[in-house]
């Protein structure tokens, strides 16, 4: 499905149904297809969508207060780290034993149980000869050693078994081979990309798209069960999984070409891939890294790669990339059906203003942030937090602690509503350089000082966030009508203003409409929440 704006007055909708490739048969496609037109901006279309997309199958779960199939650990997990153990560099940061250093330190500075986003745990190097990942690189005793070490400091496990390719040259592809995604000349579906080995090199791999045959999924069920035997928390299947092309075998067991096989062979190795998981650790989570909607019931999260992981200033095929920004498109259908986590930020100071802004889209967005734990690598060990840039780290402190704590029913459990657009100054970030996931260089682009963001809780509550990623105080106001939050303009609320985290400000018998005034100095947050059940925050300040 595609849509491409050519110029201010034509618009272009194509649809794409590819059928199973049987000589002689006729093709019916097995869905309806509606367009209509409405009145609005992205969250009206956004808004449309939902009330259709909950009522689908991949919704049944139910939204998250109510899943009880996402472990309660995991939605009340307030921040990912990403750590790497390189063999080579085991001396320096780099050892298995490290792993719980890492996770106590920042219990310790967060006072909230900490996700490790672990790398390099595989034999070769990350993502090097998959599936054949195990061994780990340092041998099964270090691996039950640090995932018990990390678990009593505190913290949490996830590793990223790759979803759907494997390696040229590994060595179960004489095995493997066989069962590769094939083009309609018979050649397979071919990649290359860089990783670094365990001796801290680069190494270029090919990797092959598979189709989820019972050879791939006795792979990848093989794989995840003994990690998951071996106490590992959560597994997110890197790759959730992407379909190169369509596979045009006459040899596999699904039929050549389209049809829903890929998704329905697919969403079995997840089941079985859980349900193992979960005979072995109830509590075990498993994530994606891309947001898809079949596999919403399978999994616990996904991955918003957009954060921090591309450059803003370069978005492609729109008449003005100038007047364009990412949208929370995801969040505002699907937010309260699911966890989502960002792409990682770097705390270590350089490209400050990026990542300041990096942490603050996950905080408006609902999503858990994600910073990289070895960003000081070479200059510091990564459990010596003092090292990091202080200001960064107090951000994140303040992020966490909305969303464990007094945030935790609006950006965890709450439904997404239309985010506030208050006029505020503009604030230009600087270059930077090397990002993370896309590893590109972003030119300067202007974004508002100030990003906010609406929620409606499970209980009904409504509250706003704003955060100022700006260097200056930024005084600004903003009308909340009843649309906004949503709430009875018939009825008065009490309104509680928490700034990082302290309640600063209470006010009874509020109606709406209500114009907040607020100033916001850099790294503030703030919740406005409107609801008649006094938080905690606030017990006894009421006027």
């Amino acid at each position: 499905m595609n849509a491409v704006r050519a110029n201010e007055n034509w618009l272009s909708l194509n649809f794409t149904y590819v059928p199973t490739f049987q000589a002689g048969a006729g093709v019916t496609v097995p869905f309806p297809v509606m367009v209509g037109v409405f009145h609005g901006d992205w969250f009206d279309a956004a808004s449309l969508y939902r009330a259709w997309a909950i009522q689908q199958v991949w919704a049944q779960g139910g939204p998250l207060a109510a899943r009880t199939d996402v472990p309660d650990w995991y939605k009340n997990t307030g921040m990912l780290a990403l750590k790497y153990t390189i063999t080579q560099f085991a001396a320096g940061g780099d050892s298995y034993a490290d792993l719980a250093l890492v996770a106590g330190a920042w219990q310790q500075q967060l006072q909230s149980p900490p996700l490790l986003d672990w790398w390099s745990w595989e034999n070769q190097g990350a993502f090097v000869d998959s599936p054949d990942f195990l061994p780990p690189s340092q041998g099964w005793a270090a691996f039950d050693s640090a995932v018990s070490a990390t678990h009593a400091a505190g913290g949490r496990l996830m590793v990223q078994p790759t979803t759907g390719s494997a390696a040229v040259g590994a060595p179960s592809w004489d095995t493997l081979q066989a069962t590769a995604a094939q083009q309609a000349d018979g050649s397979m579906y071919l990649s290359q990309f860089s990783s670094m080995n365990q001796s801290g090199q680069k190494v270029l791999q090919t990797s092959v798209q598979m189709d989820p045959t019972q050879p791939w999924h006795d792979a990848l069920l093989s794989l995840t069960s003994q990690l998951q035997q071996h106490g590992v928390d959560l597994v997110h299947m890197d790759g959730n999984p992407s379909q190169v092309g369509i596979c045009y075998a006459t040899d596999h067991s699904h039929a050549p070409g389209g049809g829903n096989w890929w998704f329905q062979d697919y969403a079995q190795i997840y089941s079985d891939i859980r349900q193992v998981g979960r005979a072995v650790n109830p509590d075990f989570a498993m994530g994606g890294e891309f947001y898809a909607e079949p596999y919403l019931s399978l999994t616990d999260s996904g991955q918003d790669e957009t954060n921090t992981g591309l450059d803003p200033s370069s978005i492609g095929n729109v008449l003005d990339p100038a007047s364009v920004s990412f949208i929370p498109l995801w969040q505002a259908v699907y937010h309260d059906y699911t966890l989502t986590y960002s792409m990682a930020s770097y705390l270590d100071g350089h490209d400050l203003p990026y990542y300041r802004r990096g942490l603050a889209i996950p905080l408006v967005w609902g999503e858990i942030p994600m910073i990289f734990a070895d960003s000081g690598f070479g200059q510091f060990l990564p459990w010596q937090l003092s090292n990091f840039n202080s200001s960064l780290v107090q951000y994140l402190q303040r992020i966490v602690r909305l969303r464990t704590t007094y945030g935790y029913p609006f950006v965890v459990l709450g439904r997404m509503l239309r985010p506030p657009r208050p006029a505020v100054p503009a604030y230009t970030v600087p270059p930077a350089t090397q990002i993370p996931y896309s590893m590109a260089n972003t030119s300067a682009f202007d974004a508002p000082s100030i990003v906010g963001s609406a929620w409606q809780s499970p209980q009904g509550d409504g509250a706003l966030i704003f955060t100022n990623i700006s260097d200056s105080t930024v005084p600004f106001s903003w009308t909340v009508s009843p649309a906004d939050v949503p709430l009875d303009p018939g009825q008065t609320y009490n309104l509680y203003i928490l700034t990082n985290g302290v309640c600063t400000s209470t006010q009874q018998a509020v109606q709406l409409p209500y114009t907040l005034g607020l100033s916001l100095d850099s790294i503030d947050v703030v919740m406005a929440l409107f609801s008649g059940n006094e938080p905690q925050q606030c017990s006894g300040l009421t006027q």
